[in-house]
């Protein structure tokens, strides 16, 4: 295991964590830490729990790095053998950018957060990988990251494209839409969809739609619930005109 797996726990279990495996001919690549660190604990927070939980961060040996924590239900250190510490030459720096869970609210700055993490350096050519795991730290995105992301040592293939490359094709081979002017609905990105008024409405629940994350995470998980849910403008027609509107705006602008 390289560390544990955090998320919400008002959603369906929807991530993913990497487990490594030591087969270079030296079996250096993955090393026991050599003791741990207790970051937080729960015991007196005043939230709905099961257990307290712990979280612990791997102390690593000269030349290897943390990639995750180790969380557990007692005040016990956790085994050595919990977690592998990775050679500081297959790592790459990360970080923080999906708020999980805080003592102070919505990524309180001030308080202490749980994020997901991800390569710092992304793109075609980047080289770092994420393995699902959480920082847990005091302070926001900003703060520097006691852990790292894993590094892939064979490069990017040169026959991928480059970005250059990727917009001819694009350009080639994407379809034309034609819209009708009296078209209702008009495209627009999902980002900017999110940001500016999407609503997400649930059956039986229709008066009451909730307003959608900028980056989509309070969108239902469960497989098993189709048309039980559905997105939509807003549903005064003042809102719900203002918003069609700026998607003319910025189809404008894209194509000016």
């Amino acid at each position: 295991m390289l560390g544990s797996y955090g998320q919400p726990n008002n959603q369906p279990l929807f991530g993913w964590i990497l487990v490594a495996k030591d087969v270079s001919s030296t079996s250096s690549a993955l090393k026991k830490p050599l003791d741990y660190t207790l970051v937080w604990n729960s015991a007196s927070v005043k939230v709905s729990q099961d257990s307290p939980g712990y979280v612990w961060l791997p102390k690593a040996p000269d030349g290897y790095k943390a990639l995750g924590h180790v969380v557990t239900t007692t005040p016990d250190k956790p085994s050595l053998d919990k977690i592998k510490c990775v050679r500081q030459d297959l790592t790459e720096q990360c970080e923080a950018y999906s708020w999980i869970w805080g003592t102070g609210g919505d990524s309180d700055p001030n308080s202490f957060n749980f994020y997901a993490v991800r390569p710092s350096n992304r793109g075609t050519q980047a080289l770092g990988v994420g393995v699902g795991a959480f920082v847990a730290q005091n302070g926001g995105t900003n703060s520097s990251l006691s852990i790292t992301c894993l590094k892939n040592t064979n490069a990017i293939s040169k026959s991928m494209p480059n970005l250059k490359q990727i917009g001819a094709l694009l350009q080639t081979y994407s379809p034309i839409l034609y819209l009708h002017p009296d078209e209702e609905f008009q495209p627009s990105s999902v980002d900017w969809f999110f940001s500016n008024g999407a609503l997400l409405y649930q059956r039986g629940k229709e008066s009451n739609p909730v307003k959608i994350a900028p980056n989509g995470t309070n969108l239902p998980q469960d497989p098993h619930t189709d048309g039980a849910y559905w997105l939509d403008l807003p549903a005064d027609a003042d809102n719900k005109e203002r918003v069609k509107k700026e998607i003319c705006k910025v189809l404008n602008l894209m194509y000016m």
